[in-house]
């Protein structure tokens, strides 16, 4: 029988005392589960990612994620409701690796992509492919790069389609990025196709800033 009594729990004004396992746990609430406070008291949560490879594992479960360094990527694909705070850094998109087609079934960017393609075209490389019914939006101020020269099969957004059989959006020129991509940004914000005056870059550049208020 325990008889420890409220005498034992630290003095207050003092520190309460505690123990550090080195384990840090990260865990987000799907809409299946539920407690006393409901199934969505952590929806504005977000993800801080600090590698391509945290980046990438996060973009799976959706929801803030906040760029903790600059960082290169080969693409993203968005299939649940997706926010990329940019806080600040560069996101440099360069797509090299084909999608890979599935012979047991193909995902349903994958299925726009070859049901728009009907020439020698097997596999798009995409910057970014999102799936039907899901958004992507980008806040937070920073730059986003992509390569000035697309390189074959390969296009900077593909968006699936309500049917999952074509696709809705395939933008492959600069102007039209940019036109989506200030589409996709926080209306507080405003986009700017940086001047590069190095003609060894290989890469254009967009500045996400605050719209000034006059």
């Amino acid at each position: 029988n325990d008889t420890t009594s409220n005498k034992a729990n630290y003095k207050e004004g003092e520190a309460a005392p505690s123990i550090k396992l080195g384990v840090t746990l990260l865990a987000t609430q799907t809409a299946s589960e539920s407690d006393s406070m409901g199934n969505n008291y952590d929806q504005d949560a977000s993800f801080t990612a600090d590698t391509p490879e945290q980046l990438q594992n996060a973009l799976l479960d959706g929801g803030t994620i906040v760029l903790g360094s600059d960082m290169t990527i080969q693409g993203i694909t968005i299939s649940k409701n997706t926010v990329i705070d940019l806080a600040g850094r560069t996101l440099t998109l360069d797509p090299k690796v084909p999608l890979e087609n599935s012979q047991t079934g193909s995902t349903a960017s994958e299925q726009a992509a070859d049901t728009q393609n009907t020439d020698t075209e097997q596999n798009i490389s995409a910057a970014i492919t999102i799936q039907k019914k899901v958004s992507l939006s980008f806040t937070g101020e920073g730059t986003i790069c992509i390569p000035k020269t697309l390189k074959d099969n390969t296009c900077l957004v593909l968006v699936a389609n309500e049917d999952e059989t074509s696709v809705a959006k395939k933008i492959t020129s600069a102007g039209d990025w940019k036109q989506w991509l200030a589409s996709v940004i926080d209306d507080k914000y405003e986009i700017k196709e940086s001047s590069n005056d190095d003609v060894t870059s290989t890469v254009d550049t967009y500045t996400i800033s605050k719209k000034k208020i006059n």
